[in-house]
């Protein structure tokens, strides 16, 4: 059975199908991002449906749980994409064609990801952006920029953007002296879990993991986790939680470069009037990707709703058999920011036309409306329609028109015809 989601729904579920207003909604929405990612000058690609499934097998999301494989061609298993970015990656493994360096990719459709949080929710609509082939931390900020400026355009006022960096724990963990297993639980925690926010079980896993006969294991796990979770506490307002990270990374004797590349951006935002509370710094945040090597940010609603994530990968496309090249990306979530934006779906002009004695009378006005761009509903007499209903309790004008369009027009205040509501016209001669 199809299930229907109401206007309004908290965030669509991903089998449901989608009443016209809330549709409304979320086409406005895109409409809005896509337009933010151009006016930064990302230029649109279309990424296939179906890849090799070890592109994302390989390296899943945690909220991806494994690609849905479709079909096998030859060995070669193949499954629905769950995952823009190795997709993206991909093009710069051999020949790149007529794609220049470095390259601003844009790209929305959907990923399809086996349901984590709810048993429904596989289809995921998102609009993302990557740039590939700059270093240094312009890009990052590139990057950052436009992810909160456009949710924000979305009609989300209230967004943040949170920044961190990736590097600051994974060097703990590296350098933690543990063993091979553990390192990777732990870098999986880090990766998936904000600040490790259930450590005491993680901490049993990673201990599990260990060796039993080295005493000083569990002790060295338990030291990384107060690493984390003294940089969660940290972490706030950039302009607070700036100089509390740095306190964090003296205490435990950790590099503090990363926290730099952090501030860089900071620091770009504000001169692009990013500032303030809008802008947080956490050092424990993850954002649910393994490939990501550098600064990572996260863009949330005020009550604390993930509209979309980003970061650096700078090894991927080199792992994936290309050169390692630098790039980082971003991914919004559409369903989520249309879920979250206060602003109302923009009304459309609708006339409708109701027949009189000649038919042809209503076909060549509603002809000419559409010709002029605007939307037109032909209706027989005696016959009700809700756009019909609406019409006549918006209550904006009724006339009577003929043939042309310029009349149609004059009836309605000239070149107002095409302003939002709904308009009523019949088609009878007077």
């Amino acid at each position: 059975m199809t299930e229907i989601s109401p206007a309004g729904a908290t965030s669509p579920s991903a089998s449901a199908a989608t009443v016209p207003s809330a549709r409304l909604r979320i086409v406005d929405v895109k409409s809005w991002l896509v337009a933010m990612c151009e006016r930064f000058g990302f230029q649109p690609v279309e990424m296939p449906l179906v890849a090799p499934t070890e592109l994302f097998g390989g390296r899943p999301s945690k909220d991806a749980l494994g690609p849905v494989v479709v079909e096998t061609a030859g060995d070669e298993p193949l499954a629905l994409r769950s995952d823009f970015t190795p997709l993206i990656a991909r093009l710069f493994k051999g020949e790149r064609g007529e794609l220049e360096m470095p390259a601003r990719l844009q790209y929305e459709s959907h990923v399809f990801r086996p349901g984590s949080d709810s048993p429904t929710r596989r289809e995921i609509a998102q609009c993302g952006t990557e740039l590939i082939g700059v270093k240094d931390s312009s890009a990052d900020g590139q990057m950052a920029c436009p992810a909160i400026s456009a949710t924000r355009d979305a009609g989300v006022p209230d967004a943040v953007l949170t920044l961190g960096h990736i590097g600051v724990v994974a060097a703990m963990v590296r350098n933690s002296d543990l063993p091979e297993a553990a390192q990777t639980h732990l870098r999986a925690g880090v990766v998936h879990h904000r600040a490790l926010i259930d450590a005491a079980r993680l901490a049993q896993q990673v201990a599990e993991l260990a060796s039993a006969e080295d005493a000083s294991v569990g002790a060295r796990i338990g030291r990384v986790i107060e690493f984390i979770k003294r940089l969660h506490a940290a972490a706030g307002p950039a302009g607070e939680a700036h100089d509390r990270a740095g306190q964090a990374l003296d205490e435990f004797g950790r590099d503090a470069s990363p926290l730099a590349d952090v501030q860089a951006i900071v620091d770009m935002l504000a001169a692009q009037g990013i500032h303030g509370d809008s802008v947080h710094v956490d050092l424990s945040l993850g954002c649910g990707a393994m490939y990501y090597t550098g600064v990572v940010f996260e863009v949330n609603d005020g009550s604390g709703r993930t509209l979309g994530r980003g970061g650096r990968y700078d090894r991927l496309i080199g792992e994936l058999g290309g050169d390692e090249i630098p790039a980082v990306g971003c991914t919004l979530r559409v369903d989520t920011v249309a879920a979250a934006s206060t602003v109302a779906p923009a009304p459309t002009a609708l006339v409708v036309v109701e027949v009189g004695e000649d038919l042809g009378d209503a076909v060549r006005i509603a002809v000419a409306l559409r010709e002029a761009g605007i939307s037109c509903e032909t209706i027989m007499p005696g016959i009700d329609t809700p756009h019909l209903a609406r019409a006549t309790r918006t209550g904006r004008r009724r006339s009577a028109a003929r043939r042309s369009l310029g009349r149609t027009r004059r009836a309605f205040g000239g070149s107002n015809l095409a302003s939002a509501g709904a308009w009523r016209v019949s088609a009878r001669r007077s």
